[in-house]
């Protein structure tokens, strides 16, 4: 999770090519001023994603990521759950 004025650093959840995250984004509420996004940096462009309260990205855990920083009026802490997949090989 993430409070006020914290944000993520980039990173990689897997280094395999079959690797994959499904983050949910865990809080009842979010605001667009609270900020918290996940960016996903793709070769020379990035793609913001917003936290829509009880909703869920899935992408390729090679691809870089972060999240951008929470607002310092948001007081409680942005929660995900992040699960790291790989796809089965046949």
């Amino acid at each position: 999770g993430h409070t006020a004025c914290s944000q993520g650093y980039p990173h990689k959840d897997s280094e395999e090519e079959d690797g994959r995250t499904f983050l949910v984004y865990c809080n009842k509420v979010w605001d667009l001023a609270f900020g918290g996004n996940t960016n996903l940096l793709l070769d020379d462009k990035v793609e913001s994603y917003f936290p829509y309260p009880r909703s869920a990205i899935y992408f390729k855990g090679n691809i870089l990521h972060c999240a951008t920083p929470v607002s310092k009026n948001f007081l409680g802490i942005r929660v995900t759950l992040a699960f790291k997949l790989f796809l089965k090989k046949q």
